[in-house]
């Protein structure tokens, strides 16, 4: 009997995230969706579709691989959402994003059927794994369910429109 050669775990990609005076211009204020970091997000990795950010996270999907990233979002990036969110205006900057979680995408998971290939599917390990990246001490979670999305969860704009009242987020 061969042995079965063991599938490789995707990671999510590292990435640098830059905000230009462009970018910042065409953005909108208050959507999770247009933003100036999910169009920054959308020059770096081109591919990437339903992009989406808040305070919390930075996801994306790349449909080549149907796998979902999720980031936490930068605290540089934070302060600079919030303040043009409130309408004012920030300085062009770069963020680095890296250790995100990776997740099958669910727009490509379709239930009560079987895959027509075994090129469709993602190899994806059961249940959450958590492994700690060479030389250094954050983790890497595999596999799982990602953060919940919150804001107006009674609107047809459901976690598309952020308003804050955060005030320890003011310079």
């Amino acid at each position: 009997m061969a042995d079965q050669p063991i599938a490789k775990r995707p990671h999510a990609p590292k990435l640098t995230i830059t905000v230009t005076e462009d970018i910042i211009q065409n953005a909108e204020a208050r959507s999770s969706s247009h933003c100036m970091w999910a169009d920054a997000v959308r020059a770096a990795f081109p591919t990437a579709k339903s992009v989406s950010v808040d305070v919390q996270t930075i996801r994306f999907t790349d449909p080549e691989k149907k796998l979902r990233y999720v980031y936490l979002t930068p605290r540089a990036a934070q302060v600079s959402l919030v303040l043009f969110d409130q309408g004012i205006h920030t300085e062009p900057m770069s963020v680095n994003l890296r250790h995100g979680s990776v997740v099958k995408s669910n727009s490509y998971v379709k239930p009560y059927r079987k895959p027509v290939s075994n090129k469709a599917v993602v190899s994806m390990p059961d249940g959450n794994h958590v492994e700690l990246q060479p030389d250094s001490h954050i983790p890497n979670v595999i596999g799982g369910l990602t953060p919940p999305i919150g804001a107006l969860s009674n609107t047809r704009y459901r976690g598309k429109r952020r308003a804050f009242g955060l005030r320890a987020m003011m310079p």
